[in-house]
């Protein structure tokens, strides 16, 4: 039979489940800052509560190494001009050494000639979100408590490059050697809270009075980008809270179908942007392919 700890519980090494996985993480981070071999951590931060936990043990790390943080790490966020005003504030106030990174090509933009996003074609990750840190050792904060598919396709220790990726799991000594020793042209990933729990994460946050976002008083479990399919159902809440961005999601639409007759594609039945916003938010849409939907990327640019 399985033993799972839970948090709080003593394991049979007389370590709690959650002194473990905090344990586990400073490591983690240790290990990545020396394959570093001097050059200092990219640390992808959102702003959220991941991201705030995660630059908690980097810091937590670089006390361990005797190293200050400013040497040790820089966080870093992409802007996607798609996050909620509340999260943005929250950053400006709090995190003054946070690096800013603007997009080569807005999100509506890219909307046009890629099409609505969805859970199996989540183009804007990648565009707007993914593209930094090649050739240097990242830190995420990628956890599998945030969905059943990261279980299986996230570890601690990864390995992204222009024509392959590759998963290195679970903190074992061969999965050290190849996480060293890969070439540095390629994206170097290192997920230290990958086994936390929510639990784990809040009770981090709140035994050290860390600040976070206000939107997770209110309700909010998850804070990204306004509008995006991973949040399900919650997608109303957020138009709701925030109906600017309704509007301007339909006019991406209304602009993807202008350019696809412009150029005499034929998008299934959609006559307007709001018949493509209505079948994007239901949420059943989110994991097929429109019937008879074009291959957006044969467009080119608008």
């Amino acid at each position: 039979m399985n033993h799972q700890e839970l948090p709080g519980q003593i394991g049979f090494d007389g370590i709690t489940q959650e002194d473990r996985v905090y344990q586990n993480a400073v490591e983690r981070v240790r290990l990545a800052h020396e394959v570093a071999k001097g050059e200092k951590l990219y640390v992808a931060f959102s702003g959220g509560k991941d991201s705030t936990v995660l630059w908690g043990i980097v810091c937590d790390a670089a006390r361990a190494d005797g190293i200050p943080v400013g040497q040790y790490a820089q966080r870093h966020y992409n802007i996607t001009g798609m996050d909620p005003p509340e999260l943005i504030y929250h950053m400006r106030e709090n995190c003054p050494d946070l690096q800013w990174h603007m997009y080569e090509e807005s999100f509506w933009r890219l909307v046009v000639r890629k099409g609505p996003p969805t859970r199996i074609a989540r183009w804007c990750c990648a565009e707007l979100k993914e593209r930094g840190g090649m050739g240097c050792v990242c830190c995420t904060g990628v956890r599998w408590a945030e969905s059943v598919r990261r279980k299986t396709t996230r570890a601690s220790f990864e390995v992204f490059g222009r024509r392959e990726s590759r998963m290195l799991f679970n903190d074992n000594d061969e999965a050290r050697r190849q996480f060293e020793h890969c070439v540095p042209k390629s994206k170097r990933m290192c997920n230290p809270l990958v086994d936390w729990t929510d639990d784990n994460i809040w009770n981090y946050i709140r035994d050290r009075g860390l600040p976070y976002c206000r939107l997770y008083d209110e309700g909010f479990e998850r804070l990204g980008c306004i509008g995006c399919p991973m949040a399900g159902d919650r997608r109303g809440d957020e138009f709701s809270r925030w109906p600017k961005y309704k509007e301007l999601y339909i006019r991406a639409f209304d602009r993807m179908l202008a350019y696809g007759r412009l150029n005499g594609k034929k998008l299934t039945t959609w006559q307007t942007g709001q018949d493509v916003f209505d079948w994007w938010m239901d949420d059943k849409n989110m994991d097929s392919p429109v019937p008879g939907q074009i291959e957006w990327e044969e467009w080119g640019q608008p």
